[in-house]
C-alpha cells in the first residue's frame, strides 16, 4: 500500500510525496478534521482504481526569532491506498485540484558512496554514509543495517538528503555487517547494498547492584546479588551470560541471585557479562563481613594453621544446656562445659573456611570462619 502525506499553507499545497507503506511509520494526530482533501489514484489508462478522502489535522508551529508576528495556517493531510496499479495520483481540495503525482519513467539509480566494502568501522561513535541517487530531488531516503550479511535488516536512518550520521552501535559488532541505503521518487524505488563490513563493537556495559562496597554484611545471613548488562545494541544480556563470583570462585549466574552467608574478613564480589560475540566486561566490589555469632555460643578458633594442617581445633561452649554444632552431617552436643573439637579440612592452598550451624533456642544460625594457612 501507498502513504500519502502532504503539507499545506494558508490552503495552498506547500509539499506532498507518496511513499510504501513499510517506508513511513506516521500515525494521524489527535485532534479535529480541518480541510478537506480528496484524493484519487489512476492507472496508467487513466482509469480510477482508488480513492477517497485525506484525513486532515492542523499543525500548531511555535514561532522562531525572526518569524513574521502572524505565521501562517499549517494543516497536515494523510491518506492510504493501495500501491497495486497506481500509476496516477491527484489530489483536490475545496477550490480545485491541488498536486499530482505521475510514476517516474524509471526507479531512482542508488550508489553507495561510503563506506565502501569491507570498510573497518569505528568502535564507537558515529560514521557517514554517503549515496547517489541520480538527478532530481527525491521523496525519502532509508538506511538499514544487517549484522548477519543481510539475512534480517533493521532501519537505522530516514530522510532527504544524501549523507547520514549512524551509530555504530547500530551496526553491532559484526565482521559481516551490511548497509542498504532505498530511495523513493516518484512512485518508484531503487535501492543499493554495501557488505563486509567489519565492526568490532563495544564491550558490554555492566552495572554491578548490590551489594554494595558500603554494606554491612555478616556470617549469619545470606547475600544477596543483584546486577545487569547489555551489550552495544542495548540488548540485555540475561542468564548464563551473566557469571558471579567471590574472590574468584564462582557461586551463581544470572542477575540475581541469594548465596549462602560469606566468611569473615574481606571477598570480593565480581559480575562477568558476555556478549554473543565473546566480549567480556566485569564490575566488582570488595565487602567487609563481620563474624556474628549467637549470643548464647562461646567458640575460638585459632586466625592461622600450619600450611598443611589437615585439621582444625575449636573451643566451644554454650551458655545453656542442649545446645548443638553441626560441623557438615555431624551434630556437636553443647552445654555448659566447654568441648574441643577437631574438625577436618583439605590440604589446598588459600584460606580454610569452615561452614557451621549452631542450633539453639529453636533456631538454627549459620557460623562462617575463615582460617588462614601459613605460607612455609
Amino acid at each position: 500500500r501507498l502513504t500519502v502525506v502532504g503539507l499545506l499553507r494558508d490552503g495552498e499545497l506547500a509539499s506532498v510525496v507518496a511513499l510504501p507503506e513499510r517506508r513511513v511509520a506516521l500515525a494521524p494526530p489527535s485532534g479535529q478534521q480541518e480541510a478537506v482533501v480528496q484524493m484519487e489514484a489512476r492507472n496508467a489508462a487513466g482509469q480510477v482504481v482508488a480513492g477517497g478522502v485525506m484525513q486532515s489535522f492542523h499543525v500548531h508551529v511555535h514561532p522562531l526569532p525572526g518569524d513574521p508576528p502572524n505565521p501562517p495556517e499549517r494543516t497536515l493531510v494523510i491518506g492510504d491506498l493501495p500501491a497495486a496499479g497506481v500509476a496516477r495520483i491527484g489530489l483536490t481540495g475545496d477550490g480545485g485540484p491541488l498536486a499530482a503525482i505521475a510514476r517516474g519513467a524509471t526507479s531512482p539509480a542508488v550508489r553507495i558512496l561510503a563506506p565502501r566494502r569491507g570498510a573497518r568501522l569505528p568502535a564507537k561513535g558515529t560514521f557517514t554514509v554517503r549515496f547517489a541517487a541520480g538527478p532530481g530531488a527525491f521523496d525519502l531516503a532509508t538506511v538499514e543495517a544487517s549484522e548477519d550479511g543481510g539475512r534480517t535488516w533493521h532501519g537505522v536512518w530516514s530522510g532527504t538528503v544524501t549523507r547520514a550520521r549512524i551509530p555504530v552501535s547500530a551496526v553491532g559488532g559484526t565482521t559481516r555487517g551490511a548497509l542498504r541505503v532505498t530511495v523513493v521518487r516518484a512512485l518508484r524505488e531503487g535501492s543499493a547494498v554495501v557488505r563486509g563490513l567489519r565492526v568490532r563493537g563495544r564491550p558490554p556495559r555492566i552495572r554491578l547492584i548490590a551489594p554494595l562496597a558500603a554494606a554491612r554484611l555478616v556470617t549469619s545471613a545470606p547475600v544477596d546479588l543483584l546486577g545487569e548488562a547489555q551489550d552495544d545494541r542495548g540488548t540485555a544480556l540475561v542468564g548464563r551470560r551473566l557469571t558471579w563470583r567471590v574472590d574468584g570462585r564462582i557461586v551463581a549466574r544470572g542477575g540475581s541471585a541469594t548465596i549462602p552467608p560469606l566468611p569473615p574478613g574481606t571477598s570480593t564480589i565480581s559480575l562477568t557479562a558476555r556478549d554473543a560475540r565473546g566480549q567480556t566486561a566485569r564490575a566488582r566490589v570488595r565487602v567487609a563481613v563481620r563474624l556474628a555469632l549467637p549470643d548464647w555460643l562461646i567458640l575460638q578458633a585459632p586466625t592461622r594453621i600450619a600450611r598443611r594442617a589437615r585439621s582444625v581445633r575449636l573451643v566451644v561452649r554454650s551458655r545453656f544446656e542442649g545446645a548443638a554444632l553441626l560441623i557438615g552431617r555431624r551434630s556437636v552436643p553443647l552445654g555448659l562445659a566447654a568441648r574441643t573439637i577437631d574438625v577436618a579440612v583439605p590440604v589446598r592452598p588459600g584460606p580454610v573456611v569452615l561452614r557451621l550451624v549452631a542450633r539453639g533456642q529453636g533456631a538454627s544460625t549459620p557460623v562462617v570462619l575463615r582460617i588462614a594457612r601459613a605460607r612455609r
